[in-house]
């Protein structure tokens, strides 16, 4: 069939379909407290598979997209349980995790827009209208 969980390379005969399966599993495993992180095939060299093509952006269909925005704004609820339940030793390290965190999840939301809906992703910059080096100079 084509279909991976742990990995969407496009293997012969795999179409939309197999990926929309993957999208229900998502759904359904969505009430664990974890992160899902989808994870592209990648030719590395002396393993069997260094023949292989590595699975890049432009091989992706619209559903992988799918699939990435999903894990994204997944992730970014469990990331703000786990940030409310971590406790940093001193106020500055305890501030500085909480603007790390928050940073990360409000662009991760705003990344995982256009990738729910099947958009392939753009510069990191230009959709969270900064950049992070950019806020540690503030």
């Amino acid at each position: 069939m084509g279909f991976r969980l742990h990995g969407h390379k496009r293997v012969a005969g795999e179409d939309p379909g197999d990926v929309v399966k993957t999208l229900e599993l998502i759904d359904e495993i969505k009430d664990y407290k974890a992160l899902i992180v989808p994870l592209n095939f990648v030719s590395v060299e002396g393993s069997h598979l260094l023949e292989e093509k590595s699975f890049t952006a432009e091989d992706m269909l619209p559903e992988h997209w799918q699939v990435i925005g999903e894990c994204l704004e997944h992730n970014a609820q469990v990331s703000k349980e786990i940030k409310d339940s971590i406790r940093m030793e001193g106020p500055i390290k305890g501030r500085l995790l909480d603007w790390l965190m928050d940073y990360f999840i409000k662009n991760g939301e705003k990344y995982a827009r256009g990738m729910k809906e099947g958009i392939p992703s753009k510069n990191y910059d230009e959709i969270s209208g900064n950049t992070f080096s950019g806020c540690l100079e503030r």
